[in-house]
């Protein structure tokens, strides 16, 4: 199975594709990279995500904002902070 690495667009009345979209992925196919292209297809924006040993999303940013995440022994979200570093934790009935 492949992953997406372009997404292109194209209008009715338009002859050549253009860009929308670009990504990257690890070695575990999991997305580290999301860009939002120009329609030249130069990165406008870039969406950065980082990974931990069990595969889970631990940082997510786009150099203006970003987002951690950390969890608990079982796996499961345990806190989500914002670009601030404020927390929202969150619990389980297990």
């Amino acid at each position: 199975m492949g992953e997406v690495e372009l997404v292109e667009r194209r209008a009715a009345n338009q002859l050549k594709r253009e860009p929308v979209a670009a990504f990257r992925y690890d070695a575990k196919r999991n997305p580290i990279s999301a860009c939002l292209l120009t329609q030249t297809g130069k990165r406008q924006i870039e969406t950065r995500i980082r990974y931990n040993t069990y595969n889970q999303p631990t940082n997510i940013t786009n150099g203006q904002t970003s987002a951690t995440a950390i969890y608990n022994r079982n796996g499961y979200l345990s806190q989500l902070g914002d670009s601030f570093e404020q927390f929202t934790s969150f619990e389980y009935d297990l």
